[in-house]
């Protein structure tokens, strides 16, 4: 992943890549995209687009809050042809010496 330092700590990012499922509700028309390897977090939106916008904020932010609690970071899904994954950036701080 990328790299920079921010004082007296090196920040690395690490590139997470998770399956995704898409379904429209039948009676409203929206998209809702689900990552199962995540504990089913969904998110919707009026397209597929805008469901995996709005996931993808909120995905960041639900793996940013397990390194806080020190939770593990699940590993990335296999990469089949013809699903749809979302590849989320997430800091790894390890302190510098």
């Amino acid at each position: 992943g990328r790299r920079f330092d921010s004082g007296r700590l090196h920040i690395s990012l690490m590139v997470r890549t998770y399956r995704v499922e898409l379904e429209t509700d039948a009676q409203t028309g929206q998209v809702c995209a689900t990552l199962p390897t995540l504990n089913d977090l969904s998110d919707f939106g009026e397209t597929v687009e805008e469901a995996l916008a709005n996931l993808h904020q909120l995905a960041e932010f639900a793996l940013r809050c397990r390194l806080d609690e020190g939770e593990p970071i699940p590993p990335s899904d296999p990469v089949r042809s013809g699903e749809v994954y979302l590849s989320l950036e997430v800091p790894a701080t390890v302190p510098t010496p």
